[in-house]
């Protein structure tokens, strides 16, 4: 039973390689959203980018440098044009 849907909506979840960030990235992909998952290390969110991306989900990993690599909600809103979930 779907509780809710966010098809169409971008959410950011930082913190996404492990723990609450993990859960919610998981939760807000199986709901409809299109998902950025977010942590220092990108190799640590990669097998949950492809576990999504595999389960067809439309998923994006990046890695978040702060001071070195833009905001991640900047990122968002430069290149996905809009965001309507941020998990930080």
């Amino acid at each position: 039973m779907e509780q809710f849907s966010l098809a169409g909506k971008t959410a950011l979840v930082t913190g996404a390689s492990s723990g609450f960030g993990h859960h919610f990235a998981g939760l807000l992909a199986e709901n409809g959203a299109r998902v950025v998952l977010g942590a220092r290390r990108l190799d640590k969110i990669q097998a949950r980018v492809d576990a999504l991306t595999a389960a067809g989900h439309e998923v994006l990993g990046l890695p978040l440098m702060f001071g070195i690599l833009p905001r991640p909600k900047t990122f968002c809103l430069n290149r996905l044009k809009r965001l309507a979930v941020l998990i930080s």
